[in-house]
């Protein structure tokens, strides 16, 4: 405990410094607080002395005349010439100590907003590391002051991504719009895609707030886009206008209407190059419903799915019952999913797969429930889906419905990925198509029914099926084990070798019907010349014997995009050099390597071989198809907003989403840069730098500089009060050991001057600082 503390320095040289005209009236009885010893210790006085230019002559004087203050060599006192401050500053030590602390609440709120975790979380995150032992600053623990960091962290990200998109020759924007159902708000989130070292990256630009703008109408659409990308992101606007070179959005007619859509209004503000698509993701569903959801047999499988989905959902007591009757017949039930609402066809598809496995333990408990009138209010219900259960044709359409669903997911998830180009939709297109056309040319004996796992026997009106046992599907197919379960009582239907007579009519009917909304719906990839002149992306498309087809294909795509090449200095002039030069390294070095993995590796290496050819791939790579990520990104929206967090203010839950949706396109250094970036932005303003009592922060001494102050525990000169709970035994000094007695040996001096006297008897002190 320091209870005492006085300048070496002044107590040496203080008739010289009252001699100084410079030094009167307070400045005097300020030095001389510091001659006779202060009590008053804190880190703000001890600095400010230090500071003072009554310290700084006594600092000029030492250097003339030497620790004692004797006369020179020359006998001649000369007199102080310009005070030059050789005492380095006490606040470097403090500073360094803070930044650490600072960088770990950083760090810990990137983590929690990382995690989608309420900013209530960063108390209890903060409590954990003090009680392990890890310094931190006072006051920093409050979800308030979480919001902060996460502001800042949230800004550093939109300052990285404005760079990225500078330098970058093309980007797209992705937009979609959501009306949440716990806040009743309309929201517009809006995603960027671009080429970053060589492969495309989506990133999440901004969350705008539609109602602050008015209804959601396709002008108020567009402002919030330029707002977001001009004013939040700070592109500049020659960049926002030439750089943006293709629009994604869904088929609502708010973003795709002809003549005043959102996309629209985005090519007619300046961009006739502009790339309007609608999103591939969104054009299967909506073949997938034109061509499906006209057959009655079909909607009626799909509104089973959704009956016993809120069946299981409004009684828990039913749904209990069914899992009994799983683990009575030993085998594996899966919950009943959601397959209606905003879903993709792989969520459909998932449903029936469910339906199919789970459809005769749903069965057996119904009949039991039935029987024994467990559910007596549900008893109408239950006999209602009992009776389409016991349907084989029902059962065979499920399955036709299973195997169409089976072959467009394939599509859907290769859509929903994102990684895919304007290129590659149609040749995709295609290859789902020619799966359509083998479905509905199989010949094979086996009936769509027993393509599923079950066995009929028409005679004795039963079906069977191996179900795997509970938790077996976790483990190898040789190792798992199966059980038999049993359906009796099938209703009487005429079923053929093949496929009944109702699900082979309805595939003559559906498939080619399928099929030609596909052609329909993806009919624009086939006129949009942009897009067929894309294909010299792929190796696979190169030709060994003529490059003139492929150069031709690039000319047409810089024609396209001419200015926002010729803003970043493309030379259309050179493709054709450069080409003949790519084709050449390809045969060397990149045969064999996957078409991202190759460009990937040509931009970021060998872009100064090939700067033209870099730039228009680039510009290519940039063109985004699907709007799945921007789904996801309202998913991860959705789930950030728990019930208890309905007032999270708007502006914060676009910093949350920024950070979480952001974070696993960083690599682990770029997250480091963040983390660093945020740290300096936020302490550029006056912070508090007192660190927690208690806790022991580093080494037991810090030494600033050989001419200056050495400090022992950072904390109670930090504070205050005189009055430290921080512990230690005090370290001797040379004149401790020259064996000095009473008061002089429990003094220690520090290496500029300062000395600290103790109360301890022991000759122990708790090491008190600055």
């Amino acid at each position: 405990m320091v209870t005492k503390i006085w300048c070496k320095v002044c107590r040496t040289f203080i008739n010289k410094i009252k001699e100084d005209t410079r030094i009167r009236g307070q400045a005097q009885k300020d030095i001389e607080a510091y001659v006779i010893g202060s009590a008053f210790v804190t880190k703000y006085t001890a600095t400010r002395h230090l500071s003072s230019k009554a310290h700084s002559i006594g600092l000029e004087y030492q250097r003339l005349l030497g620790e004692e203050g004797e006369a020179s060599s020359s006998g001649v006192v000369a007199t102080p010439g310009p005070i030059k401050r050789t005492q380095p500053n006490i606040a470097q030590a403090i500073h360094s100590v803070s930044d650490e602390a600072y960088r770990k609440l950083l760090r810990s709120a990137y983590i929690m907003a990382v995690d989608g975790l309420p900013l209530s979380t960063f108390k209890t995150l903060v409590r954990v590391q003090k009680a392990n032992g890890v310094k931190l600053i006072q006051g920093t623990e409050s979800s308030n002051r979480a919001k902060e960091f996460v502001h800042v962290i949230a800004d550093v990200i939109r300052s990285k991504l404005t760079s990225i998109l500078c330098s970058a020759p093309a980007f797209s924007v992705l937009s979609d719009g959501s009306q949440t159902r716990k806040t009743g708000n309309e929201k517009e989130l809006v995603m960027v895609r671009v080429v970053k070292d060589g492969h495309p990256k989506f990133f999440v630009a901004a969350l705008e707030n539609v109602d602050s703008y008015g209804d959601a109408t396709a002008g108020n659409l567009h402002k919030s886009i330029k707002h977001a990308l001009t004013e939040k992101v700070k592109l500049p606007a020659d960049k926002y206008t030439k750089a943006l070179v293709s629009a994604t959005a869904d088929g609502a007619s708010v973003n795709t209407g002809v003549y005043n859509g959102l996309l629209v209004r985005l090519q007619r503000d300046g961009r006739p190059w502009l790339v309007m698509i609608h999103c591939i993701s969104h054009r299967l569903e909506l073949a997938v419903k034109d061509a499906l959801m006209n057959e009655a047999a079909l909607v009626e499988v799909k509104e089973l799915m959704v009956t016993i989905y809120y069946l299981m959902k409004r009684s828990g007591k039913f749904k209990r019952h069914f899992e009994a009757t799983g683990k009575a017949l030993e085998c594996q039930v899966y919950k009943f999913p959601k397959v209606h609402g905003t879903r993709f066809v792989g969520h459909q598809r998932n449903g029936l797969r469910i339906l199919l496995n789970n459809w005769i333990p749903l069965a057996l408990a119904i009949e039991n429930s039935i029987m024994h009138s467990t559910h007596s209010n549900l008893n109408a219900k239950l006999r209602g889906i009992l009776k389409k259960l016991r349907r084989p044709d029902f059962l065979a359409t499920s399955c036709l419905f299973f195997e169409i669903l089976d072959i467009i997911s394939a599509l859907s998830l290769k859509f929903e990925r994102g990684d895919i180009h304007a290129f590659e939709v149609l040749p995709a297109v295609e290859v789902t198509k020619i799966s359509l056309q083998g479905l509905l040319e199989d010949e094979s004996s086996a009936s769509l029914i027993q393509k599923a796992g079950y066995t009929y026997d028409p005679n004795s009106s039963q079906i069977s099926r191996d179900l795997p046992k509970e938790g077996h599907m976790r483990r190898s197919a040789e190792n798992r084990q199966y059980s038999t379960v049993s359906l009796e009582k099938m209703a009487q239907r005429n079923l053929r070798h093949g496929v009944n007579d109702v699900s082979e009519s309805l595939c003559q009917k559906c498939i080619p019907l399928l099929m030609k909304r596909l052609d329909d719906r993806f009919s624009s990839f086939n006129n949009e010349s942009v897009f067929t002149s894309m294909s010299w992306l792929n190796p696979a498309n190169w030709r060994e014997d003529d490059v003139t087809a492929e150069v031709e294909a690039m000319e047409a795509v810089a024609a396209h995009f001419s200015t926002s090449l010729a803003a970043v200095g493309f030379q259309s002039n050179k493709i054709k050099r450069e080409w003949q030069m790519l084709k050449v390294l390809h045969k060397t070095f990149y045969r064999g390597t996957k078409t991202k993995d190759m460009w990937g590796q040509i931009i970021k290496y060998r872009r100064n071989d090939m700067p033209n050819m870099c730039l228009l791939v680039e510009v290519a790579m940039a063109i985004g198809v699907s709007n799945s990520t921007v789904e996801c990104g309202f998913s991860i929206l959705t789930s950030m907003l728990s019930d208890r967090r309905l007032s999270l203010n708007h502006n914060t839950m676009e910093d949350l989403l920024l950070i979480k949706a952001n974070h696993l396109v960083w690599e682990e250094h770029e997250r480091d840069d963040i983390l660093e970036d945020a740290l300096k932005l936020f302490m550029l303003k006056r912070r508090k730098l007192v660190p927690d009592d208690g806790v022991e922060v580093g080494p037991k001494k810090i030494k600033l500089s050989e001419d200056n102050l050495q400090i022992s525990d950072i904390d109670s000169c930090s504070s205050s009060d005189t009055d430290s709970d921080s512990g230690g035994s005090a370290e001797p000094d040379d004149e401790d050991v020259n064996g000095k007695s009473g008061s002089e040996s429990d003094e220690r001096e520090t290496s500029d001057g300062a000395e600290a006297t103790t109360s301890n008897p022991d000759n122990t002190s708790d090491d008190s600082s600055f």
